[in-house]
Order: structure tokens, then sequence, then C-alpha cells
């Protein structure tokens, strides 16, 4: 047996922004009043994932509000003591606000269809006064006035042209109709009819009391063509079903797509043989059931152990009351009633059109490619829904919103008007496909003709380096600018333009084939050279500039002053000793230089950047002395000592014999480069050299040795005086004439004399 599933069936946007809604708050304490769409294997679901049926006296924090709309005045008060998950159909929302608006230009609101609906019932509760319209009787009722017609949206297309005609007949151009049917519905219509040429008997799956899922059968009903009727695969009596060589299945908006694919693997079950064939866009395509495999959502198969031959079976059937199938003999005929009813109210296909015609005028005519205005109606995530002015309202997907924006919750809300793109005037489920970034692109390329056509710069965002060039955009429309156009002169490397926003002109464009070629190199050349002839004009000698480093060598840094580059030598970085630029500055830096001096003819100048600062040297010697304690980082430390920079910035010089005491090789034995070290400063001499001391920090100073008085020297004596001395002055000790204890009392006394005549002079040779 051939299954065969409509390309249109089951949920439709609203049911499923409805359900995910809801799932996504299902707790212990969220409670729902009534069925959130008209399916109990829904709302089953739902009570499986935790959620509540309410009750006044329940403790809950949240209330789902059904699919089909809520009475104002409930929502009011509910909305006082909790939290509501509004879960009403976009579209509803949408025809709330028209009832409103038209109701403030002094229209009387009219509602075409059931008074007893709920969803009638919440969309009258909108607005102050509405009329509740079911029959062409009760237009005639009507007294001259104003009328702004609204539909229910599951409504009957053919009672809908019915009343349409009539009321427009009578009321002429003070009436305005707005067709609020839901085009998912129509669409779910369209493809059963399509289906009915493909198979020879239809299942319809949905609950009893969907109105959309009884508008299927109906329309089955009218065309006297086999079908059945059923909540699910398992409440048919598939015995019947297996007669037929092919067989279709459609569902309600309201019908859940596990529902589906339970259908499809039993009816695959039935004959393993027998192909499934699919329609293209149905939401079962991608989640048959495959044979064997176990049903979601119940225990066991369900299925009839005899078949019976396709003889003993009619070629006709219908269904009771209660939804379940029965069959019909082949000599029982099909009762026309309904048929009879329903080609007495409808209207013959050329009213049909005149009446669409008339609804049609007043609606927004769109086409794909066209660019509208509509009005926000709701933002989540992912998605924002556009009122149009059309028949069906507009979908703006993930896909479609500019790819700058995360969420569009924080750019867009419900009310605004917005510019939007018609990317399809249906998607299958009668909604329009939107783009906001498809919007941007159009106008961006029709900004960019006339730009093109008057020959005017514009600025583009450098978005990435590719072969050959630069990839740019303007406002999201893409070009390309070759690398010989990218500077004024041209460089190999392009990367420090990826991120910068850059002024160009347009040299060649074509709208058709989405091309467009830029050049910066023209207007780059005219800026520099505006800017050379600016800063020559204003130079002097010991002005203070500022530039930005653009390129480090072994010498010095150049810096771009405004279209000329300037030098600031390495020597002219720092006033302490710098090894390397790198040491100061990175390309890219924005500093303050003195011009020191310059010559235009050969187109250099001279910069110093530690001139804009004060000279540290001076600031030393106006803070510190000789004999002064200071602190400061070891930077260097060459054989003979080492260097350390002070606060100031400046560099001083313990000798390595001022370390430590002890003797020492070298100054690494003692110290690290990067270490902090505290000295006494022992010299500051005028060639801006300072010399430090750790030792005498830690050498207790010695106590300088008194100096005896040195003795006078005699007056030098001729020859002939010291004869007569010597003659005089003969040594006593010789003399035998002095008395033996006299003679040793003088030889004690010149032992003692030189004694202390050898220690004098001993001293004195020292401290010269």
């Amino acid at each position: 047996m051939k299954v065969v599933v409509a390309n249109e069936l089951g949920f439709c946007f609203g049911v499923k922004r409805a359900y995910d809604l809801a799932i996504s708050n299902a707790s212990s304490t969220t409670a729902i009043i009534g069925q959130l769409v008209h399916n109990q294997d829904v709302q089953n679901n739902l009570y499986e994932h935790g959620i509540k049926e309410f009750e006044a006296k329940g403790n809950f924090d949240k209330i789902i509000l059904r699919s089909h709309g809520t009475i104002k005045k409930e929502k009011e008060e509910l909305l006082k003591s909790y939290e509501l998950i509004d879960t009403t159909c976009p579209i509803l929302l949408n025809i709330y606000n028209k009832m409103i608006e038209k109701e403030e230009e002094g229209y009387t609101n009219i509602i075409f269809g059931d008074p007893n609906h709920p969803e009638v019932i919440a969309t009258k509760s909108q607005v102050k006064s509405c009329i509740v319209v079911n029959s062409p009787e009760e237009i005639q009722n009507l007294k001259d006035n104003l009328y702004f017609v609204t539909m229910q949206t599951t409504l009957n297309y053919q009672k809908a042209d019915l009343l349409t005609k009539t009321i427009c007949d009578k009321f002429g151009n003070n009436v305005k109709v707005f067709n609020s049917i839901c085009g998912a519905s129509s669409k779910r219509r369209k493809s059963l009819i399509d289906l009915t040429k493909e198979v020879e008997a239809i299942i319809i799956f949905g609950s009893k009391n969907s109105n959309n899922t009884k508008e299927l059968c109906n329309i089955l009903k009218e065309k006297n063509f086999p079908y059945y009727f059923a909540n699910d695969v398992f409440s048919l009596d598939l015995s019947s079903i297996s007669m037929y060589n092919s067989i279709g299945i459609s569902a309600g908006a309201s019908t859940p797509d596990w529902i589906i694919k339970e259908a499809v693997r039993v009816l695959n079950d039935i004959n393993n043989k027998d192909s499934i064939d699919l329609g293209e866009n149905n939401v079962a395509s991608d989640k048959i059931v495959a044979n064997n495999d176990p049903i979601e959502n119940h225990e066991s198969n369900k299925t009839d152990a005899s078949i019976p031959s396709k003889d003993t079976v009619t070629d006709s059937f219908n269904h009771n009351d209660k939804g379940e199938s029965t069959m019909i003999n082949e000599n029982e005929k099909v009762s026309t009633e309904t048929t009879e009813n329903a080609s007495n109210n409808a209207v013959n296909e050329q009213d049909h059109a005149e009446m669409m015609a008339k609804i049609d005028d007043t609606f927004t005519r769109i086409k794909r490619g066209q660019i509208v205005q509509g009005t926000v109606l709701y933002v989540t995530e992912s998605q924002i829904m556009v009122n149009i002015n059309y028949r069906s309202d507009g979908i703006i997907d993930r896909d479609e919103l500019p790819t700058d924006l995360t969420d569009p919750r924080t750019e867009y809300k419900a009310g605004d008007q917005i510019d939007v793109y018609i990317v399809k005037v249906d998607d299958g489920e009668g909604n329009v496909v939107l783009s906001l970034r498809r919007i941007k692109d159009v106008q961006a390329w029709n900004e960019l003709e006339e730009k093109f056509e008057a020959k005017e710069p514009i600025e583009v965002f450098v978005k990435e380096q590719t072969k050959g060039g630069l990839i740019v955009e303007y406002k999201g429309a893409r070009a390309f600018m070759p690398a010989s156009h990218s500077f004024d002169r041209f460089r190999r490397d392009l990367s420090s333009l990826v991120g910068e926003t850059v002024k160009v002109e347009i040299i060649d464009f074509d709208k058709s084939k989405r091309r467009c070629v830029v050049s910066r190199r023209e207007l780059e050349k005219a800026r520099i050279q505006k800017e050379q002839d600016e800063f020559w004009s204003g130079v002097e000698e010991g002005q203070l500039r500022k530039g930005k480093v653009m390129r480090l060598t072994n010498f010095g840094a150049f810096v771009d002053l405004g279209g000329v580059d300037g030098l600031i030598h390495i020597t002219d970085l720092a006033w302490n000793r710098v090894r390397d630029p790198k040491e100061v500055l990175s390309v890219g830096d924005e500093v303050e230089v003195l011009v020191l001096g310059f010559d235009r003819e050969k187109n250099r100048i001279s910069l110093g950047l530690k001139q804009t600062t004060e000279d540290p040297w001076e600031v030393f010697k106006n803070n510190n002395k000789v004999g002064d304690v200071v602190k400061g980082t070891v930077v260097s430390m060459p054989e003979f000592g080492a260097f350390v920079r002070l606060g100031e910035g400046i560099d001083g010089l313990i000798h390595i014999s001022q370390i430590c005491r002890e003797h020492i090789e070298k100054p690494s034995d003692i110290l690290n480069i990067g270490q902090e070290v505290e000295a006494k400063i022992t010299d500051i001499k005028d060639n801006q050299k300072i010399s430090l001391s750790i030792r005498a920090l830690t050498e207790p100073e010695e106590e300088k040795r008194e100096r005896k008085p040195r003795r006078e020297r005699a007056p030098r004596k001729t020859a002939n005086e010291n004869k007569k001395e010597e003659k005089a002055d003969s040594n006593p000790i010789d003399n035998p004439l002095i008395d033996s204890e006299i003679l040793g009392e003088l030889k004690k006394m010149a032992l003692n004399l030189d004694d202390n005549t050898s220690e004098g002079e001993a001293a004195q040779n020292s401290e010269e």
C-alpha cells in the first residue's frame, strides 16, 4: 500500500510557538487555563511535563494563556497575581491592534465567526464595542454605519465569501474588510485537495473540537471523497484501510507531529513491501519511523491480526459523529445533506473571485524583492513577526537578521515601524518570508549606484585581506579594493588596514553582477599632499607636535606628524641609555614630540621625545647630595661594577670594590639584574657621573690615629762646626775619666733616645 503524506499538515507556526513557550516554562508551579490548542494529545503532553490545570486555590507562579487568546479583563486580573506566559497567536495580536486602531477612527468592529468559539470571545473583548456575525441574515439587521470587518482565523472560506458579499452589497464603501483567515489553514485545505488526486482515500488526524480539522473533513464530504477522521492511528479500523492501493494522510493545524509519525509507521507495517511517498514540504517527511522500530508515546503497536481482502469490503466509507471510522455497503448511498447545504450557502466561482478581489483591495500588494514598511508584532530571540498590511503576516527568521545582531530583542520591540524585504510571498504555511539583512543589502547597492554615478567618495569597512587586495563592506554590500589601490604607493603588507574604516572612490561598478571595485590611492595622495602643505607652512623649531609611531629601526623611530614623517634618534628617545627603540616605543603609539630641526628641501625632520620631559640629571642634583642613601635597580653589570637605575631615571655606578667588604671576582657574585639595592652616594661629578657604594653602608668608620707633632730640625752646620763638635762631644762612654755609675746611666739614656727617634720618623713617613 502506498502512503502519501500531504505537503501541508500538522502544527502551524502559531501552534508550534505556543507549544514551545509552554514547554520552556513547564514546572510544578506552572498552570494552564483550558486547552492550549484544540488537541487533547497536546494537552496530555503538557501535563506529563508537570504543567497543571489552573485552580484558583492552587500554588502557582506562572499561568499559561491559551493560543486562542484570553478575555481582556480576565488577563488583567491574572496579571495582578501571576507571571503570565501569553501564547496567543501573533495573527490574533495583529487583529487586536487593527480593531483598536479602527475603533479610534470611528469604525464599529464586526467579527465573522462562531460567537461561542474561544478565539472569537477573546477577540471581541479587546475593544469597547464589537458585533459577531455568523449568517447573512444577521448582516441584514445591521444599521447604517462605518464597519471594520475581521474574521475568525479558521473560518470556512466559502462562508467568508458569502458574508463578505452580503455586507459589501449592503454598505458599500462604508465597510472595510480585513481577511484574517489563517494562511496556514488555507494552505492545508489546498494541500488536501491536491492529495485527493493522488490517493484512493485519506485519513485526517485531529481532535473533534478542532475547527480547522473539521473544515478539512467538510471539504472531503463535499467532494464525496472517502476519508477517515481519527484522533490517532490506533483508533482506526486498519482492516478496512488495507484494501486500498494508496492512502493519504492529512492533519489539522493543532495536530502534533508524533501522531503523524505513528500513523506512517503503523500503515507501513501493514505491508512492509509497500512504498511510502511523502510530500516535499510536510513536517513529517524527515520524521518517519523505520520498520520494526518502537513507536514513540505508545508502549506497543496495535494492529489487526486479520486483514480482510479488498473483495470483502466496499469502495466507500464514512465516519460517525464520534470520530470513529465506519464502512458503508456498496449498495448504500452516501448522505448528501451536508453537500446540499454547503451548495446552497456557497457562492459560485465568479462570486468568490469578486469577493477575494474586494478583500485584496484592502491589502498592500506585494511581490518578491519588494521593500515595504511594516509594524513589529512580537520579537523572540530568533524571530520577528511583522504586520505588512497583507492578508498574512510576515516572519523574519534568524538567517534573515543582520549578521551583527545577536539578539533582536535588544533592537526591536512590538509596535516599531521597520522596512522589510520580501523574500517569499508564501512560505507554505501562509506566512510571508521577510528579511532585514537583505533589505540593507538592496539599499546599499542602490546607494552605491548613486555614488558611482555622482562620483562621490564613500566610507567602507575593511573586512579582510584576500589574494590581490582587500574585501571591504559598505552597509553590508561587499566590494573589492586591489592592493595597488590600497595606499598612495604599493605595499605588500595590507594588514594595517584590516578592521579600519577608510574613504574610497568607486572605480568600477556593475549592479546586475554585484560587482564593485574601489580605490583609496588617489584620495590618499591628495590627503597626504594637503597635510604636508599644512605641516610645512606651520612647523617651527621648538614646537610640540603630536604624531603616531609608524616604524622602528635600530637607530630610532619614525613618527607620522600628519603626512610628513619625522625621526626620533635613539639618543633622543630617553634620558637614560636606550639599547633598542622597542624598549621605549611600539608601532602605533600616539606620542608628543619636540621639533629639534627640519629641512624642507630634503623632507627631513629631527624630533625629540626625551626633550618633552624635565632633565632627570638636574632633578637628581636638586634632590640629592653626597652622603645621601638612595634606592635603585640593578640594570647592568660590567666586569668593573654594577650600574643602578635611580628613581629619577639616571644611572649610578657601584664599583666592584664598593659592593662588599670581601674580595669578589665579578659583580654577579653578589648582585642580580633587576635587584633592588640601597647605596650611599659617594661622589657626584659635573660630567653626569654618580658614584655609589653599598660597602659604605655596612663598613663601620675607622677612628683616625692621632698624629704626633714633628720634631723641629736643627739648622744645618758647616763642616768646621761639625768637626769642632765631634771633638767636644766625643762619646763619654769611652771616656775613662767618668765614673762607672754615671757611665751606666748615660748608656740607658742613649738607648731610649734611639727608640723614640725611630718611632717618630716611621709615623711621619706613614702620614706623608
